[in-house]
């Protein structure tokens, strides 16, 4: 049951935050120190393969290196535990198809927005050139793949000689964050109705 909860989550976490999703859990996860693996989580390899299913299903692009960049990880040495575990795998991995569509079915009644590429170029680029917040609403799976989009870019801001490169991780999450703080802004004086057309 524990598998399937995880397989759920990272089905989920794709759903929702797409290609931030799989640069945060490379980020946080590889490359893994290789030793004998959890018996709570499904085999790191099984779920980075599940990933790459979800990512494909739901139009993620995967990073690259994506699945290399983590150690392998060896099975329980018990032969009653091994066995035991394998058939978890199993199970888990023949529930994937209904946990894809469970997690596409609540994003859609939830009406989770779906990342869109061209947004998210837009905001990377207005971090990249202006290193300035967004200044509009934009819904926060954008924010972040822009953000990560521009994290990933060793030359993000060679162009600005003021701006030192040992400050560059600070500032990028500084614009991430305000980026936020604007679009709660603008959904909250929706909400209450008062027009933001003059900002």
């Amino acid at each position: 049951m524990l598998q399937i909860e995880e397989i759920f989550c990272d089905i989920m976490g794709v759903r929702l935050f797409a290609e931030s999703y799989l640069h945060a859990f490379s980020y946080l996860l590889a490359p893994g120190n290789g030793s004998q693996r959890s018996l709570r989580y499904p085999k790191i390899t099984k779920r980075i393969l599940l990933l790459r299913r979800a990512a494909e299903a739901l139009k993620v692009d995967i990073p690259q290196d994506f699945t290399e960049s983590f150690l392998p990880e060896d099975d329980p040495t018990d032969p009653t535990t091994a066995f035991l575990v394998s058939i978890a795998d199993t199970v888990s991995e023949s529930c994937f198809p209904d946990l894809l569509h469970r997690v596409q079915q609540i994003a859609d009644t939830k009406k989770i927005p779906i990342r869109d590429v061209q947004k998210v170029g837009k905001i990377a680029d207005r971090f990249k050139k202006w290193v300035v917040p967004t200044t509009e609403y934009e819904n926060l799976v954008d924010i972040l793949c822009a953000a990560w989009k521009c994290s990933l870019d060793q030359s993000l801001w060679e162009h600005i000689p003021q701006l030192r490169r040992t400050a560059w991780e600070r500032v990028l999450r500084d614009l991430a964050y305000k980026s936020m703080e604007v679009s709660e802004v603008y959904l909250r004086l929706q909400k209450a109705g008062v027009s933001t057309e003059a900002s």
